[in-house]
């Protein structure tokens, strides 16, 4: 495992960036937009379920080379909320769900392992790549919350865009299929007289 960036995180500006760092590193990482959404936001709200009840905790950015290489982050800290029924439920439960794995290490202190496919990757990193990468987030300027804001509602809007398109298209594609099978219908009408 290859360590891209470790972060502190014990203020809500630490789960900003550490949601900005998490989705810059899935871009240089050669994830799809889609994706790049996923990881930013499962890190978002596994942070917040760390630090939300005046916890303290640690982000680790990592990547594991292979065939397909992984995104691998792990979220330490003495209290993190990972029951489903509480406060951050829904955090986790998101967090689970946006990744291709979601473990839970032994603790004390609680660890908390994400993990994502790189499914888009180059056939493999140099080591000058992985610098790159690691420099890059290790130098990456603090954005405000509002920034950061800005950022999500941008992502949710092209992800709306998306989903019109998508739908629009479904569409027309029902469309032309019930225009066939009318066009099958009376063929068979015809036929069968």
């Amino acid at each position: 495992m290859i360590s891209l960036l470790r972060l502190p995180l014990a203020s809500e500006q630490d789960v900003f960036s550490a949601r900005q760092r998490a989705r810059e590193a899935a871009r240089q990482l050669g994830f799809d937009g889609h994706d790049e959404i996923r990881v930013a936001t499962a890190v978002s709200e596994l942070g917040r379920a760390a630090v939300g009840q005046g916890g303290v905790a640690t982000l680790t950015i990592a990547l594991v080379p292979g065939r397909p290489p992984q995104l691998v982050i792990d979220v330490e800290g003495d209290n993190i909320d990972l029951d489903e029924g509480g406060a951050y439920g829904s955090a986790v439960s998101a967090s689970r769900r946006l990744m291709d794995s979601f473990t839970v290490l032994a603790g004390p202190p609680t660890a908390v392992r994400l993990t994502k496919f790189v499914s888009h990757a180059p056939s493999g990193f140099t080591p000058g790549e992985l610098a790159r990468v690691q420099d890059m987030l290790a130098g990456l300027a603090e954005s405000s919350p509002f920034d950061e804001l800005r950022a999500q509602n941008q992502e949710l809007v092209a992800t709306l865009d998306q989903l019109r398109a998508q739908q629009e298209q479904l569409l027309q594609l029902n469309q032309e299929l019930a225009e066939t099978n009318n066009g099958v219908v009376a063929m068979y009408t015809q036929l069968s007289t």
